[in-house]
């Protein structure tokens, strides 16, 4: 029997997802006016290439993917560039569930994957995620903040790899 042929997902080749998660995040909030922000869809693709010009991306990123330092200089880039939108990095002691009430948040994580995500909303059992990859929700009780070692079957959060994004009408 032949095995299912599967499409190739950002992150089978690259690892852009926190540059991704960061894009998708500017444009959960400002919308599709993200595009005309951007001109269209060839402007889409010179913001991201610009960060390539600006040395916030570089092949390191691209083979093995980012740290929080690269999505912090991304969102600090593209808010001089875009504007519409504000940012800051969670606070140990800060709630997830508050900064997710003011607009979408971006998580690296570890654990049974290593990847970047938007989480944009919650209920009582799930946050639900903009994803660049595969991913559409996480079970909150699968979610361990800050664990003292990497849990294979959890979702692995640093508080330092928490990035809340916001209109700036909220700020």
């Amino acid at each position: 029997m032949t095995k299912k042929l599967v499409p190739l997902k950002q992150g089978d080749l690259d690892g852009l997802c926190s540059i991704y998660a960061t894009l998708n995040s500017i444009r959960y909030i400002i919308g599709e006016s993200f595009m005309s922000v951007a001109n269209d869809y060839d402007g889409a693709v010179q913001v991201f290439l610009s960060l390539f010009d600006e040395n916030i991306v570089n092949l390191d990123v691209v083979l093995n993917g980012a740290e929080v330092d690269v999505v912090v200089n991304a969102l600090i880039y593209l808010k001089k560039k875009i504007g519409n939108f504000d940012f800051k990095v969670l606070k140990r002691k800060e709630n997830i569930f508050k900064l997710i009430d003011k607009g979408p948040v971006i998580i690296g994580f570890s654990g049974f994957d290593n990847h970047w995500t938007v989480i944009t909303h919650y209920d009582d059992d799930y946050f639900y995620l903009f994803d660049s990859s595969r991913y559409t929700k996480f079970a909150i009780k699968d979610v361990v903040f800050n664990p003292k070692k990497r849990e294979d079957e959890k979702i692995c959060i640093s508080t330092a790899d928490i990035i809340s994004v916001f209109s700036a009408k909220v700020a």
